[in-house]
């Protein structure tokens, strides 16, 4: 997470109860790389010299002003920051329009237990779903040069009724910082999302007392198959002599370069069915109206799809990839890549943390 010390909490320091408890806790979370913590240079200088401060604590933050200058510079790349505020002030959630950056202001005594500062919990529908999402930040970070900082989360399997009752308890805890991310599940632009993505979404809204460390985030996409970069599918499926799926992304970047969003809603595990196949009389109306305005004839295979399906085993596949393989696949595909840069920095704001300092 994103955590911006305050200068308006430094400089009413004496007057914050267990403030020495505090400011210890964030350096322990700088010092352990759980969160990315931001402190202006002015306020660093205030805490050194201040005699009230243990010397422990002042060793923490000598070692974050030495290697830290240019820290402020980090919010530009981040759409989410936690700025802690002192006890008098107001929790709010604003944006700066200029910047389009979310900012939410939570109070100091949200971070004096050990338990508030430990690193982001990534809940996902299933454990390969987690290990994309680390995949997909991680990329985010190279593109931007953040070599000062890593991924630092715990990674927290749900699935169906499961991610929803998790996201509800962590939520009620209020000591831990959360994201989780899910599948939409739509298969046409004007479907209500799925049964998991509601009650969380639902959930996260009902609550009155809101909880600026829990965050929900759904893609707009029907599942997190349809991120998967070109490449990886026809080496691992197409290109495969055994199976015969031959030609299926011919057919997917024609329906790419017909409609941009419609692959959006395809499902690459099952694949597009036949108009006669598939009995949803809506989905056929939406594929019929993508379909005829392509030049070529879209004729459904002997399994009655007119495009292919991968199977159940993708992201199985895409996660025992090497890293460098994967990230030269997305650079690869321009279409995937402008997807993982944006998800990336929606991603990173919450599951983000420095580098671990041993030396210190």
């Amino acid at each position: 997470m994103i955590l911006h010390i305050s200068d308006q909490l430094i400089k009413k320091r004496n007057k914050q109860e267990n403030f020495n408890d505090f400011i210890l806790n964030i350096m322990l979370a700088y010092k352990e790389g759980k969160h990315v913590i931001i402190i202006s240079p002015i306020s660093i200088r205030k805490l050194i010299f201040d005699k009230k401060i243990g010397e422990y604590t002042k060793q923490l933050l000598n070692s974050y002003n030495s290697h830290n200058k240019a820290s402020l510079s980090l919010l530009q790349h981040f759409g989410v920051i936690i700025k802690i505020i002192p006890k008098n002030f107001k929790e709010k959630v604003y944006s700066k329009i200029s910047t389009k950056v979310e900012i939410r202001q939570i109070h100091m005594d949200k971070f004096v237990d050990t338990v508030n500062i430990q690193s982001t919990i990534l809940l996902g529908e299933n454990t390969n779903d987690s290990k994309v999402y680390n995949l997909i930040a991680e990329y985010y970070r190279l593109k931007n040069n953040l070599n000062f900082l890593k991924v630092s989360c715990r990674e927290q399997m749900g699935g169906g009724d499961t991610t929803a009752k998790q996201y509800k308890h962590i939520y009620n805890s209020g000591k831990e910082f959360c994201l989780c991310i899910l599948d939409s599940d739509k298969k046409l632009p004007q479907n209500d999302y799925g049964e998991t993505a509601k009650k969380v979404k639902s959930f996260h809204h009902s609550q009155i007392n809101f909880n600026y460390k829990c965050q929900y985030f759904i893609l707009n996409k029907l599942e997190l198959e349809n991120y998967i970069p070109e490449k990886f599918y026809i080496k691992n499926f197409e290109c495969v002599e055994t199976n015969r799926i031959k030609y299926n992304f011919q057919k997917i970047n024609k329906l790419r370069d017909l409609n941009y969003n419609a692959t959006n809603y395809l499902d690459f595990k099952k694949g597009l069915k036949s108009f006669k196949q598939e009995d949803n009389e809506a989905i056929n109306k939406f594929w019929y109206n993508v379909l005829s305005k392509s030049k070529i004839l879209w004729i459904p295979d002997d399994s009655n799809h007119y495009i292919k399906g991968y199977g159940d085993k993708i992201l199985d596949g895409f996660i025992e990839c090497e890293h460098s393989e994967i990230f030269e696949q997305v650079d690869n595909d321009s279409y995937i890549k402008r997807e993982w840069l944006e998800l990336g920095k929606s991603i990173s704001s919450f599951i983000f943390g420095s580098i671990i300092r041993r030396a210190i």
